[in-house]
Parts: structure tokens; sequence; C-alpha cells
């Protein structure tokens, strides 16, 4: 599922896109601490190959409650799938976040993870298509992209930190789509 870059690059993303920084920075960080709450070592491993001043995000939110909102995330995917092994988990605005290698997932369960096309080409170089898991570069507010997720299982989406990026109309319109495509589902 991985792949690696060793040589530190420039990422070259703006506006919402660049918001990814804040989070992924604060699980990094949270990584290097005496006593971690997520331990994500792949958030650390992306900071310390990507080229760019992350204490530009210092001033933005607090980094351990994006981290504790990360980690109940994971609580509420991990307790989805234990109830329901074979579902569709739809992460939205995924940035650089291992939230799949967090959770282990079963391989019954299909997941896949949706940003902008230039975080998912960014994406691209720490991670890897598989049979149960895919990358999908689109803006959620596009329609076209949920013709590629099957409809036939319960399904999971989860949105953390998407919905202050969209108007009322777009979080309502996504929702209608979300619903009117699966039979059952949750979201967080």
């Amino acid at each position: 599922m991985e792949t690696n870059r060793s040589v530190p690059h420039k990422v070259e993303l703006t506006g919402a896109q660049k918001t990814l920084f804040i989070t992924l920075y604060a699980k990094a960080l949270d990584s290097r601490s005496k006593h971690p709450i997520l331990n994500d070592k792949k958030a650390d491993e992306i900071i310390r190959s990507i080229d760019f001043d992350f204490e530009h995000t210092a001033g933005f939110g607090n980094k351990g409650i994006l981290v504790v909102r990360a980690k109940q995330y994971d609580e509420w995917t991990r307790e989805f799938l234990n109830t329901i092994p074979n579902a569709i988990v739809l992460n939205l605005g995924c940035g650089l976040d291992s939230r799949i290698l967090r959770i282990k997932p079963p391989s019954s369960v299909l997941w896949f993870d949706l940003d902008f096309p230039d975080v998912i080409n960014e994406r691209r170089n720490y991670y890897a298509d598989h049979d149960n898991y895919r990358m999908i570069g689109s803006s959620i507010t596009n329609s076209e992209w949920l013709e590629a997720i099957p409809k036939d299982r319960p399904s999971l989406t989860i949105a953390d930190g998407v919905f202050e990026y969209l108007t009322r109309d777009e979080v309502k319109a996504l929702f209608n789509r979300l619903t009117n495509h699966f039979p059952s589902g949750r979201r967080l």
C-alpha cells in the first residue's frame, strides 16, 4: 500500500488544500511526544519528506484537539467496521492522513480516500491503490466521483474537517447525493 519518498520535496498546494498540513503536522508532533495519542508514525514520515515550513501552521488550531478529534473518528470507524466488516468507507477530504493505516480494516472493507486531484497526486507519493483501497481525485462538490463507488453495501462516510469549506447548499447537496446512493450507512 505504501511507497516511500526519501528526498524532501516542495508541495505546491493553495487555499483549503494547504490546510491539510495543519492536521498532518499535529499528528506528526503527537507521534514524537512521550505519550502519543495516535502514534501516527506515517504522519511524521510524510512531514519529514516535505520541504515546507511547518512552523507556519503553529497559529492554526489547537494541535491537541486535532489529534483527539482524529482519535475519536478512528474509534468510531473501528466500531462501525467491527459491526459491519464488509462496509464501504468513504473518507472525504482525506488529505495526507493515514487513517487507513491506523484502522487496518479487514480485506472485506472497500475503502475510498477522496480529495482534490492535486492532493491525491501528492498522496500517491506515500500510498498506493490496491484491490480494496482506492484514491479518487475530485472536489467533493463534483457529483461524478460518486459513480465510482459501489452502492451495494452499507457505508461509513467520514468528513473530518471539510464542511467548513463548503456552503450550506453544498453540504445539503452532498448529503442528498450520499443518502440517495447508499442503501444504508452512517456519517461521522
